[in-house]
């Protein structure tokens, strides 16, 4: 072992008079500077040494014991993958040792094997390690914390004695209560007992995932299966009065925290449980103009449904709209149809029939009101035949007239006749007829015709019945002029034709 030391001794001298000889040299990377063998007989364990202070110890097997005890020239040691078992004072007295890493195929930590490395701060002890010697990190006075795996089963005596900077030491409660002597001049206020979990979820909604053993600082995911979300996390474990202690853990960021109990007090495993619930998802129904009738939040799978003021949709000057169902963009569902159940957000608006907007007109208006009642034919251009099933009332002027009374309504599309008997009553002139129907109306003129003047009486012709001819019908004097002209017409066309009948003979 002598040998070895003296050969690293005399490489880091050499290394030195460089430097001081040619302060300009620089080494680009680490190179190897010296190597050799730290195996036991029946192993095959080598070390290399580069210029950086950093040792790699590689192959398989065991390394034997003293092998690098008291070197003081390496920073950094590095055990490879292969390497089965740290030899007892290994590293003993290595002053200038900060860290080392340790492969999952270590399985034995030997007896003094860290003692008196007074500058290692940190050390990760890998769950294949089984044994740790006694005084194993010995006045390791700058280490401040340490994780021992639970596949730890035994720990010697005074392993961590005089670890005056520990701050954490992360142990299972088992091996901790099995190696207490190995920690009889730490504080118990290092020591961050883990225990081992288990993880349940009730009811059924999503999974939960944390470590095997818990300890103050871990972490638990919980993640919710689509339409659910996390109700309640409880965490319980037993104090050591036997006591269930439970407590309810809040989401930090989406995780959930190991509650901060003192770890101490507790025996035997604990255990997380996490409840879900379905989630509620928000439900619209929207008014035709986009106002929101009835908003809602409903649970996955629920079945929506709306009562309230019945949707409308303002007129236009051709149409009216009748509420007719609701659509959520994709389908639409008619009245009466039950609504689809709850997959998320969902927004109905309503869907209205059109329907052209009745407009009614006067076809022809009769009679003078006076001689005769005045007609009036009106039409209807939806649904004319049924015309007068719409009808309401009739008004002129303002005034409502009575039905039957006043004025008859018949079919064909729909006729109102006004009574001369009626009309006769009113002025002469030009009135305002309103036909009022349950979906509209028409307004039209009539004019009433004046009454005729009463004829005076003559006494002097009371008696003259004598002068009448027989027939009944009077000659005037026009009538005997007319005569005459006839009869002159007859002489003057037989003269002519007598004088060209002489003429000729």
């Amino acid at each position: 072992m002598s040998r070895t030391i003296s050969r690293i001794a005399g490489v880091i001298i050499s290394l030195v008079f460089v430097f001081a000889l040619f302060p300009g040299f620089k080494i680009k990377a680490a190179e190897i500077v010296d190597q050799g063998e730290c195996g036991t007989d029946d192993s095959n364990v080598t070390w290399t040494l580069e210029s950086d202070g950093t040792l790699t110890i590689s192959g398989t097997g065991e390394m034997k014991d003293r092998a690098f005890e008291r070197n003081i020239f390496f920073k950094k040691v590095v055990i490879e993958d292969g390497v089965t078992s740290i030899g007892g004072y290994a590293f003993k007295g290595c002053t200038s040792l900060t860290s080392i890493t340790i492969p999952n195929s270590v399985t034995s930590i030997g007896n003094m094997a860290f003692q008196d490395c007074i500058s290692l701060k940190s050390i990760t002890i890998p769950n294949s390690v089984t044994l740790i010697g006694n005084n194993a990190f010995e006045d390791c006075s700058s280490l401040t914390s340490l994780t021992i795996p639970n596949s730890v089963t035994s720990i010697g005596d005074r392993a961590f004695n005089y670890c005056t900077s520990l701050t954490s030491i992360i142990i299972d409660r088992e091996v901790y209560e099995k190696t207490r002597s190995a920690f009889n001049v730490i504080s118990p206020d290092v020591l961050d007992i883990y225990y081992n979990v288990t993880y349940e979820t009730s009811p059924a909604g999503g999974s939960i995932k944390g470590n095997a053993e818990v300890h103050g600082s871990d972490e638990i995911t919980i993640t919710p299966d689509q339409h659910y979300s996390v109700d309640k996390v409880l965490f319980t474990v037993k104090d050591k009065n036997g006591k269930n202690v439970e407590k309810e853990l809040s989401p930090d960021n989406g995780k959930y925290l190991m509650p901060d109990y003192d770890f101490n007090n507790w025996t035997g495993d604990c255990k997380v449980t996490a409840s879900f619930k379905l989630v509620k998802y928000h439900v619209k129904f929207l008014d035709g103009d986009g106002t929101v009738l009835k908003s809602d939040d409903l649970e996955y799978g629920k079945f929506p449904s709306y009562t309230g003021k019945t949707p409308e949709k303002q007129e236009s000057d051709t149409s009216t709209f009748t509420f007719n169902g609701w659509t959520n963009g994709s389908e639409i569902y008619v009245l009466n149809e039950k609504l689809p159940e709850i997959t998320g957000d969902v927004t109905y608006t309503p869907v209205f029939k059109e329907n052209t907007k009745p407009v009614y007109t006067v076809g022809e208006v009769k009679g003078d009101g006076i001689n005769s009642d005045i007609v009036i034919d009106v039409h209807r251009n939806v649904d004319d035949e049924n015309c007068i099933d719409y009808f309401g009332s009739a008004t002129i002027d303002g005034k409502d007239m009575k039905v039957n009374e006043q004025y008859t309504v018949t079919k064909g599309s729909t006729i109102i006749t006004i009574k001369k008997d009626f009309l006769s009553t009113l002025t002469a002139g030009e009135h305002e007829v309103k036909i009022i129907f349950s979906d509209g109306s028409i307004t039209t003129k009539v004019t009433v015709a004046a009454k005729a003047p009463a004829q005076a009486q003559d006494p002097a012709k009371t008696n003259s019945s004598a002068s009448i001819p027989s027939t009944g019908e009077a000659t005037s004097a026009s009538t005997y002029t007319g005569l005459a002209l006839v009869v002159a017409a007859c002489v003057c066309g037989t003269g002519v034709v007598l004088f060209k009948k002489r003429k000729e003979a």
